[in-house]
């Protein structure tokens, strides 16, 4: 019965919300809402570590819909997904699923004891028409099995994420109508453009979601025929930029972080922004050959590093969020490693092939302006207290095998984090320096302000003396007012609030409504100066 009617449920979706865990699936899960008790369901596929193969706790939501816990208690932790399977398990099959409030068990023993009348009156005197009703409740529950199962397999099938991924497959193959494979390493790039187009075709599924989820999801049912990586689906190219980003970062960030970095770099350089190729491991490696992705346990011959180390790649955009978690992974801190040796060898020989780290974010490249100080200093703190050797991987074997690497390969876990802290203070110092150059345009802009003589003082200050305030252009954040007069602060300052990235204007309040987290924020901008 259970492996015939009422086998695997196709799962639509599964995230967090404010009533815990929730799962949706494909079809009417025939879970009934009860107070004696709580189905137990199984899951599987979901391609999710804390979901696959556990056992949870089922109560209903809807007809398609029911909250997981584990143990009684809903779940801490974030689990997404949008494939898998579910099953309620034996014997919580019989008592807690069924329809109309009538449990599969109850129906199940009516069938039984219908049939067991059959088989009395068979030998006995009705002997024909005993026959006749064994046979045709076998044929109706043979049909009903059969038609049941035909249900649950559509409705498997027909999981809203296979048929996006069959569609955008369909959609891949009439540009590309002979997708092949290519050798690993810096010839799996793609473009910009191919990027936003995977993006764009998958948001609604992505959401805030992580690569996790992505990899997991997306592209696995993506190239499940093909046997591909998306890179090979798309069509490959050389590699132009190389990506290094937390599997935990959400995947909108890392491409609207990409996005900024194309547009910076087609201002330096004549291109199309669209048309630069980046090399990111969650649509370049392919999911089907991990083993040989990682070069069988050379990391030498991984593709990571075959791509960082490709002729064509002129440096690495490493992705950041504002608490910097690429510098809490082991994988991300040996790829930044790797840029920074990099960058050395190429200042040596060929200074201008290589540009070598650029710290992007969503809202732009920290070393051209355009970022916020919050995630300056997030970086400042990171880098201050780097330690290869406290950084985490997903997988036990794939830490031990990076700190091998860096002890045998790269002179040691120190010698690697003096040269990430000496070239992320760099790129910190050019931040900094764009953050005194906006400071001073603003003061600038303030400068040509008329004083109005209407204006009430207090204190012997009004905005007018603002034309004293050049100690700003040497990156002090007070302002001393003249006179004898006292300031709205205690201590007899001036504060600026830093402009945003959104572009220089002026943040300054007026007189009767001075705020603490305005002398925060130039707090900040001072911390991270110290810091660096």
């Amino acid at each position: 019965l259970q492996r015939s009617c009422l086998d695997y449920i196709g799962v639509s979706d599964v995230h967090r919300s404010s009533v815990g865990l929730v799962v949706t699936t494909s079809s009417p899960h025939r879970v009934l809402e009860t107070s004696l008790g709580r189905a137990f369901v199984r899951l599987r596929g979901t391609g999710h570590p804390l979901l696959d193969g556990h056992l949870f706790r089922a109560t209903y939501v809807s007809r398609t819909k029911l909250r997981l816990s584990r143990d009684g208690e809903a779940m801490a932790e974030r689990a997404d997904a949008s494939i898998g399977e579910l099953r309620v398990v034996m014997p919580h099959l019989l008592a807690f699923t069924g329809e109309a409030c009538c449990p599969i068990g109850f129906l199940l023993l009516l069938g039984v004891a219908f049939l067991a009348v059959g088989l009395v009156k068979a030998y006995s005197h009705c002997a024909d028409e005993g026959r006749v009703s064994t046979a045709g409740a076998s044929v109706v529950i043979l049909v009903t099995m059969c038609c049941v199962r035909s249900v649950r397999w559509w409705c498997t099938r027909s999981v809203p994420m296979r048929r996006r991924c069959r569609s955008f497959e369909r959609k891949l193959l009439e540009a590309n109508p002979r997708p092949a494979s290519c050798s690993r390493g810096s010839g799996r790039a793609v473009s910009m453009v191919a990027i936003l187009d995977f993006y764009e075709y998958f948001q609604d599924f992505i959401v805030d979601r992580d690569a996790h989820y992505v990899e997991a999801n997306i592209m696995q049912t993506l190239t499940r025929r093909s046997r591909l990586s998306y890179a090979e689906l798309v069509g490959s190219e050389n590699v132009e930029w190389f990506v290094s980003y937390s599997f935990g970062q959400p995947f909108g960030d890392v491409v609207a972080s990409l996005r900024k970095h194309a547009e910076h770099q087609a201002t330096l350089r004549p291109c199309c922004w669209q048309s630069l190729r980046y090399w990111m491991c969650t649509l370049s490696v392919n999911p089907w050959r991990v083993s040989e992705e990682l070069g069988g346990g050379s990391l030498h011959e991984s593709s990571f590093m075959l791509a960082l180390s490709g002729k064509t790649c002129r440096g690495t955009a490493l992705i950041l969020d504002q608490v910097a978690s690429p510098f809490k992974r082991s994988w991300c801190l040996l790829e930044v490693g790797q840029t920074c040796q990099l960058m050395q060898r190429q200042l040596m020989q060929h200074p201008c092939d290589f540009d070598g780290l650029m710290l992007c974010t969503p809202a732009g490249v920290l070393q051209h302006r355009g970022v916020g100080i919050d995630i300056a200093i997030a970086i400042a703190e990171q880098v201050s207290g780097l330690s290869l050797e406290a950084a985490s991987a997903t997988s036990p074997k794939d830490k031990a095998l990076l700190d091998d690497f860096v002890a045998l390969e790269l002179g040691g876990s120190e010698g690697v984090e003096g040269l990430i802290q000496m070239y992320v203070k760099e790129a910190l110092c050019a931040a900094h320096a764009s953050f005194q150059v906006d400071f001073g345009n603003l003061v600038s802009a303030l400068d040509q302000l008329p004083e109005d003589d209407s204006m009430p003082k207090r204190g012997g200050w009004r905005p007018g003396l603002l034309g004293r305030t050049r100690s700003l252009m040497a990156g002090e954040c007070s302002l001393k007012p003249s006179g004898s007069g006292k300031s709205p602060h205690s201590d007899g300052s001036l504060i600026l609030r830093p402009c945003s990235h959104g572009g220089p204007s002026p943040g300054i309040s007026s007189p009767g409504s001075w705020t603490e987290s305005q002398n925060a924020d130039v707090r900040s901008f001072s911390h991270t100066s110290s810091i660096v």
